[in-house]
């Protein structure tokens, strides 16, 4: 059996070349596997997976279907010509190996590829409460909220897309669904992190799965990065009510008229 393997790389900055493996095609007697980082068994990615990465999550979901059609559909050929226009910039693919083995099971060499050229290991860190994430349990805490944590609805990226998974970080049900998730004001994180939320919570309302949407976010934090808060929340502006956790009494006050009345 010939197998053939493809890897899908990520630049973050085009003009550094610091190219990540992010993902992975196998083929082999016309079927093809894929997987790419962030994924779970049923295809959705948790965009809190891939943050380290610094991509834009809604961007990568798009090229995630785009190789994922091309590899299942036979059409790899695509992908070659596409990249030979020089059209793409933060991602491309490299041939990563040809082997013939008539004894091979498929699924087992797929795993173990992957594990060897696309998970990343990151150094296991001690757990640490970030200022905003202190603010965060402190606000909540005093308004007398116990949210659920971590928690996924169904979402659609487009109005009449497929039905999918959407993750926040947390809920609170009092009649009606609220969702809570944080954006941190730094310069490098925050656009980011505006930009992921902005596409989790459009994916929710798609799909009518919340009654509202809250995103934290830390005063103090901006002005000690001289961030641009306007850069930051303007994308949130209209779909979500951002409460600064260190206006305390506002913020309570807030949680509390929205979560609680």
């Amino acid at each position: 059996m010939a197998l053939t393997w493809h890897l899908i790389k990520y630049v973050a900055d085009p003009r550094r070349r610091e190219p990540r493996n992010v993902g992975l095609v196998l083929q082999a007697q016309g079927r093809s596997i894929v997987r790419f980082v962030g994924e779970d068994e049923q295809g959705h990615v948790d965009g809190r997976q891939v943050r380290w990465l610094n991509l834009q999550v809604d961007a990568y979901r798009t090229w995630i279907d785009y190789y994922r059609r091309k590899a299942l559909s036979g059409s790899w050929e695509d992908v070659n010509r596409l990249e030979r226009r020089g059209r793409v910039k933060n991602f491309y693919t490299e041939l990563g190996g040809m082997r013939f083995d008539e004894d091979v099971r498929l699924d087992a060499f797929f795993d173990e590829l992957f594990r060897e050229l696309v998970t990343v290991e990151r150094p296991v860190r001690e757990p640490r409460v970030s200022p905003l994430e202190a603010g965060i349990e402190e606000v909540l805490a005093i308004a007398g909220i116990s949210p659920t944590r971590h928690i996924t609805v169904p979402g659609r990226y487009k109005p009449d897309g497929t039905l999918t998974q959407v993750s926040f970080e947390m809920g609170y049900t009092n009649g009606q669904l609220h969702l809570l998730d944080q954006v941190p004001a730094t310069p490098q994180q925050g656009p980011l992190y505006a930009r992921d939320l902005l596409s989790r919570v459009t994916a929710a309302r798609n799909a009518d799965s919340a009654h509202s949407f809250l995103a934290f976010y830390s005063s103090t934090q901006a002005e000690q990065g001289s961030t641009d808060l306007d850069e930051v929340l303007l994308p949130l502006e209209g779909v979500a009510l951002t409460v600064d956790v260190d206006d305390r009494d506002e913020a309570v006050s807030t949680l509390q008229h929205v979560l609680l009345i």
